[in-house]
């Protein structure tokens, strides 16, 4: 089974760590973090990202830069992206077309289902876009 490598950018330590625990406790996944959002995009590339999930508000670069910088690249602009946050972004999500987001607090079991929905899809083209899922629970 090939592992699908998952960039999440985060930079709550506690939320970062927890995230990765519980991806890399599923066969088949394998997750890193990354904190800051300049350091995002060499990761990605360097992993060869399946997937990123991505916190918006981060230091640096926020999320929706480098979701749009991602996009600007060949090479990464078919990489899917769960965006989670607890701040409201329902408006720039939206103006985005941005479907794939988590609303801090989340369930982890959503998280997980979120994942799985992803990868189980058809191949994207750069910057596909599926139905908007806004999810709460106690767990993060």
């Amino acid at each position: 089974m090939d592992t699908k490598a998952i960039v999440v950018v985060e930079d709550n330590e506690a939320i970062a760590r927890l995230v990765q625990e519980v991806l890399n406790d599923v066969p088949g996944y394998g997750a890193v973090t990354v904190s800051h959002g300049a350091a995002a995009l060499a990761i990605i590339a360097e992993v060869r990202a399946d997937l990123v999930i991505l916190d918006i508000d981060l230091p640096g670069i926020n999320g929706f830069e480098i979701y749009d910088r991602l996009s600007e690249t060949r090479a990464t602009a078919h990489i899917p992206v769960l965006f989670m946050s607890a701040a409201p972004h329902e408006d720039e999500l939206r103006r985005r077309e941005i479907a794939r987001y988590l609303h801090k607090p989340f369930d982890l079991d959503d998280l997980l289902h979120q994942v799985a929905a992803i990868f189980a899809a058809p191949a994207e083209q750069p910057r596909a876009r599926t139905t908007v899922a806004s999810c709460g629970g106690p767990n993060v």
